[in-house]
This record gives structure tokens, sequence and C-alpha cells, in this order.
């Protein structure tokens, strides 16, 4: 039986909430024919199901020619997004400013040239409001066509066109200038994406130089436009982030979310990226350990997506999901609060499996990890394993290989702490190939993998000398601040106390 919850019909079907489904219906119902009563019939159906079953849909169709089934298909996919851009075109500022252009072509075409010269100056204040640069060079450029093809009465007023041409100039270059900004951004990025953090001097000098000249004066940056200040925010976070320079990296995202709170129309237009300046200012500040300013920063994540949620489009409603999800639990670990961060993780089972088709690999992985960090900090071995083998047994290449081998590490300690000697010794020589040839392991991640070792192959009378020498040596390890991120997601000195004081794990957290 062929089942599959990557189809993408399905997952835009799933993706509509009542009032877009309710909007469906009346849309196909106003059409006529056969073929409409099958879109609806086959978007029922799918809509019905738990998972997509592409066998039992026939079935249930009597659809027996699959090339008829499958255009049925792709004809709905449309119809439904056709549904939803009339539903939404009056929700998104940017649709609403192409449809005027539309319309300013339209009367263009039937030679109504000043009346649509009137109606893009009207949708060009709009745009400028809205800060939104290219389709405002675009109102601009159609403009200017108007002016350069036709006779119009613009000449006779003063300066018209020496303004359009030094608009049009200005607009250019906030444009160009977002462009080189956006692609810095991404270049800082994927950066960090290939190679994590700079680690040593010469990766610190390299990001530097690569980086650091492209960076804008603070003079320039309060003559920016508001997409300019983001994307400069954006990259000096990134920047700052790969340098474990956290302080930095935090100011900068605070400037991003802070522009975006004194542009408060913005918070409206484009609320992806401010949730996005939020996740990762709340990021740096939990790796910083400012416990204070993260619960601050985080009421404001959960004031807005609770003021706005019934509002939110669903790609907003998805974001919104998974960094509260993640900024909650690290709220818990920074306020030692693990019982709290089970039941919390309890509470969002429903909306983890709503919302996990819809996110890229990683983002669930990590979700998996962090849950799995809770169960083995409350002891609860079989959940810990459960969520780690989510992720050890997916083919997907690993976007960051640290998760990859952070979950291999607890894996590992799950089955010591079971007394799987046998079973972790294999694991041990698996995770030994692993690390050998990875530049990314960390010294401490390697020496946790050889102090395992040393504990398996202990008898069980000499295993807490074992660990109170190991405890000298992990505490000297983990002042070097390039450890930073494996002692925030995996907290192997708390595991060892824990071992030695034959307590809770989380009980030595507390």
């Amino acid at each position: 039986m062929s089942k599959s919850e990557n189809d993408p019909l399905f997952l835009l079907i799933k993706s509509l909430n009542k009032s877009e489904k309710r909007h469906f219906s009346l849309y196909v119902g106003r059409m006529e024919g056969g073929k409409h009563t099958q879109y609806l019939a086959l978007f029922r159906a799918m809509d019905a199901m738990q998972f997509s079953d592409e066998e039992a849909l026939r079935r249930k169709l009597k659809l027996t020619d699959p090339v008829k089934h499958a255009n049925l298909k792709r004809h709905l996919f449309r119809q439904i997004m056709i549904s939803l851009r009339l539903i939404h075109t009056d929700k998104h500022v940017d649709n609403q400013i192409r449809e005027q252009i539309d319309y300013a072509r339209i009367l263009y075409a039937r030679g109504m040239y000043m009346q649509s010269l009137r109606l893009l100056e009207n949708v060009k204040s709009v745009a400028v409001e809205n800060h939104q640069d290219i389709l405002h060079l675009e109102i601009l450029e159609f403009q200017k066509l108007i002016e350069t093809r036709h006779i119009t009465r613009s000449r006779q007023i003063a300066n018209k066109m020496e303004q359009l041409l030094e608009e049009t100039a200005r607009r250019s270059a906030i444009s160009y200038s977002s462009s080189v900004l956006s692609n810095l951004t991404i270049q800082i990025h994927g950066w960090y994406i290939e190679r994590g953090h700079a680690l040593s001097d010469n990766d610190r000098k390299e990001v530097a130089n690569q980086f650091l000249k492209h960076f804008p004066s603070e003079d320039n940056i309060r003559q920016f436009t508001f997409f300019e200040k983001i994307n400069v925010y954006q990259a000096r976070s990134w920047f700052y982030y790969i340098l474990l320079d956290l302080t930095r990296a935090a100011e900068q995202a605070e400037k991003w979310v802070n522009t975006y709170r004194e542009n408060p129309g913005m918070l409206k237009h484009d609320p992806d990226l401010y949730l996005r300046g939020l996740y990762y200012l709340l990021t740096f500040l939990y790796l910083g350990k400012k416990s204070d300013t993260y619960s601050s920063y985080h009421l404001f994540l959960k004031q807005f997506v609770g003021d706005h949620s019934k509002r939110l489009p669903f790609s907003t409603s998805l974001l919104a999901f998974q960094y509260s999800y993640l900024a909650t639990l690290n709220q818990c670990f920074l306020d030692k609060q693990y019982t709290l961060a089970r039941s919390y993780l309890k509470s969002q089972r429903e909306e983890l499996q709503r919302f996990s088709p819809y996110m890229d690999t990683h983002r669930v992985l990590l979700l998996h990890y962090k849950a799995a960090y809770v169960y083995f900090v409350c002891g609860d071995i079989p959940s810990t394993l459960d969520r780690l083998n989510e992720i050890i047994h997916r083919q997907q290449k690993f976007l960051r290989t640290d998760l990859h081998f952070n979950s291999r590490l607890l894996h590992l300690l799950c089955h010591y702490e079971l007394g799987n000697n046998d079973f972790a010794t294999s694991l041990l020589l698996a995770m030994q190939r692993a690390f050998a040839p990875s530049l990314e392991v960390t010294p401490l991640q390697r020496l946790i993998l050889k102090f395992i070792k040393v504990l398996i192959h202990s008898p069980e009378k000499d295993r807490k000398e074992v660990l109170r020498q190991m405890k000298v040596q992990v505490a000297m390890q983990g002042e070097d601040l390039t450890e930073l991120r494996s002692i925030a997601y995996l907290n192997f000195p708390a595991w060892l106390e824990s071992r030695i004081a034959g307590k809770p794990m989380k009980d030595m957290l507390a």
C-alpha cells in the first residue's frame, strides 16, 4: 500500500484552516460540470485522510485510470491555489500593490495613460510606507515607460521629470544595497553551515578578512531603509556568532528585533522575519546564560504569538510553533525545570505531529534531540532512545554534524546507563571511526568518548574513582569557550556529578 506524507497536494490540503476549506468548497460550488464535482470529492476524501494513501484514494473514488487520477490531482492543486489567492489577496500588502500595478497595466493597454499614472502615483505611496523597495522601483520604471512613450501633462509640472529620475536613481541604489547586504547574510550563514564556528586563530582571521570589510559604518546605517538595516543586523549577528562573540551577536539581534518594534506596521506585513530575529536573539542569550534578558524576550515571543495566533498565515504559524517550542525548552533548561519541560513536550505532541511534515529535516531532528535530552535528564532512558533513534536512523544528509555527534554520544550514554556494555562497546568502535576524520568534533566530545570507553571496561568498584578523575579533566576542558555549545546541548559535567553522587541528573541541575 502506497503511503506518503510528502504528497504536495496532501500537504497543501492539510495546511488549510476551516475558513480556507469553506471558501474553497464555495468557490468550486459556483462552477458547473462533472469535473468540478470530482474536484470536490477528491478534496474531501484527501481532507478526511490521516495520511496520504494513493491506492485507498483510487478505490474510494473509483478512479482506475492512473493518468486521469494524476490529472485530477494536478487540477485540484491549481484550483486550491486560485482559491487561496482570492481569499488572501487583501491580507498581504505586496499582493495589494501588485494588484494595483496590474490595474494600471490594464488602463495603459486601453490608452488611458493619465489614469494609469494617477493609479501608479497613489499605489507608490503604499509601497513607500510599507518598505516595499522592489515594488516601488517597479512602479517608478512603469511611470518612466509611460512618460517616455506618450505625451502626458507631467512636463507642465515644474521639476516633475527631474524628481522622477532622482527618485528612481535613489530607489535603484537602495535596491542594490539591499541585494548586496542580503547576499552578505547568505554568504555568512553559508559559511556557518559548511564550517561551523571559527575555533582557531586562522579561522577567525579568515572570517574577519572575508566579511568584516563589507559591513557599513554606523553613520550609513542610520540613513538606511528598513530592510537595509535588517539585512545588516542579520549579517552582523551571524558574523559574531561564528566568532562565538555572543554578547555582540545578541546586541545585533536585539537591534534587528527593536527595528521591527519601532515599525509596528511591519510586524503585520512581515512577521516571519521578526520571529526569526527573536529566535536568534533568544538562542544567543541562552548560550550566553543571560537568564533575565532571555525571560524578557521569551515573553515578547509568547505575547506576539498569543495576540496574533488566529490571524497568522500557516507559514508563520509553522515558524511560531518551531521557535516557541525551542525557546520554551531552552527557558526550562536555563531555569533547570526539566520536569516542566517534560510536561511541555507532552502538551505539544499533537502540534508537533501536525507541523512536522512541513519542517525541514534539520529542524525536526533538532526538536527530537531537545526532547531526547529532556527525557535523559529526567532519567527516562526508553523515551530518550525513542527520540534518538529518529535522528540516528535517518538517511538524509545532516545540515549540522554537531547534532549528529551529540545524538550518538547521548545514545552511547543511554546504553551505558542500561548496563548494555557489549552493545555499548560496538557503538564505541563505530563512533571512533566516525569521529576520527572529522574536524568538527570538539576536544570535549573526543574526551567524553575516551572516558566512556574507560568506564565500560572498568570494574564496578573502580568506577567512582574513574568518574572523579574524569570530573577534573572535563572541568578544565569545559572552561574553553569553544566547548560552549557542546555543554549547552549535552551537559556531560552534570552527568558526571550525578554518577558520583548517585543521584538523578535533574537533581544535580536543580
